[in-house]
């Protein structure tokens, strides 16, 4: 098996959508991925006690929609969202749409999610290519290389192109299984952007708690070396497991249980250590540092109530998470379970 980043999906980084976009060309399947935490419960019952155990020590892990409450004010609500256009994903939007055309204000990561705009070239230039015209040629083998091009290849992507790019980079835009970007390159809107639409539907007011630019540099700070040793890793193992943990995710957020992910992730650490790395350097920097940023924008107006905040589900849960931080901030926090 092999770990690939979920991030980009369902937690950091909604411009990778465009620059994804961007690199696939050939016509690919659906996704025929396998829900791996079931195929625990019905294969492995230790192994999958393990991560229900892990699940259950995780802060507020249990839930993507939230109520959230101060006396005297408008009730808000949070939401995790993924930047998907899966039907079991889009499902969530009828549940949701009352909370937020009860809205005054709509805050999302980016307000503006233009896939053209978000594969600039210039952006693509500045933020995501190595330096001085140098490749990651130098810093893998032949074997790794022959690797990295096959996995490239899969998503449209020639090595001769890919190899220019950041590690962090590149492993947020393979860790995306292919199969998953087709309909965005059919113009389907992702979960974010259908949310984004009610509101201007509704004239309530969308702001931005990011810019494009600020998601990029953050991919800039990722640890590069651990990201391309994760990278080389998970190419190494195959490309089923990518679908299979895409297909999990889109189960768990289905379900309400997003952080059963990283319970899952927690029990393959030993089987896949690179990718654990990856995923410690990523978790800090384009989820817990981020969430700081957004919890401080979006406080001001949520001290006044009638606030929609809506953006990737990773970012709600553990001792770092925005449920945290609001509840610190003196707001009672809710779950609302789907379909409620």
């Amino acid at each position: 098996m092999k770990i690939k980043s979920i991030v980009s999906l369902f937690g950091a980084v909604p411009v990778m959508l465009g620059l994804n976009a961007s690199t696939v060309h050939a016509q690919q399947s659906a996704c025929n991925g396998e829900d791996l935490i079931e195929k625990l419960r019905v294969e492995d019952p230790a192994r999958y006690q393990r991560v229900l155990d892990h699940f259950e020590t995780i802060e507020n892990g249990n839930g993507v929609f939230w109520k959230v409450e101060k006396p005297g004010l408008p009730v808000s609500y949070l939401f995790g969202t993924a930047h998907l256009t899966d039907w079991r994903v889009m499902a969530w939007l009828p549940r949701i749409r009352p909370a937020l055309e009860a809205s005054r204000l709509l805050f999302v990561e980016l307000a503006e999610l233009n896939p053209s705009k978000m594969a600039s070239p210039e952006l693509l230039q500045q933020y995501g290519m190595l330096p001085g015209g140098e490749t990651l040629d130098s810093r893998l083998t032949a074997e790794e290389r022959k690797l990295l091009g096959g996995l490239s290849a899969s998503h449209g992507m020639p090595w001769f192109s890919a190899r220019r790019l950041k590690p962090g980079i590149l492993a947020i835009l393979l860790g995306i299984p292919a199969c998953a970007k087709i309909s965005i390159l059919r113009g389907e809107k992702v979960l974010d952007a259908q949310i984004i639409e009610a509101a201007h539907n509704n004239r309530i007011p969308v702001i931005g708690l990011e810019t494009l630019e600020s998601q990029l540099s953050r991919i800039n700070e990722l640890d590069q070396d651990r990201m391309l040793a994760g990278l080389v890793e998970a190419a190494r193992a195959g490309g089923q497991f990518t679908e299979d943990i895409f297909e999990t995710t889109i189960r768990t957020h289905q379900t309400g249980e997003i952080a059963m992910i990283l319970s899952l992730m927690h029990e393959l650490r030993n089987e896949f250590p690179h990718n654990t790395a990856s995923m410690e350097t990523i978790k800090n920097v384009l989820l817990d540092i981020r969430n700081i940023g957004m919890h401080e924008r979006a406080l001001p107006e949520m001290e006044k109530g009638g606030v929609f905040l809506a953006v990737g589900a990773l970012h709600l849960p553990g001792d770092k998470g925005l449920v945290k931080l609001f509840q610190d901030s003196g707001f009672t926090v809710t779950p609302l379970k789907p379909g409620r």
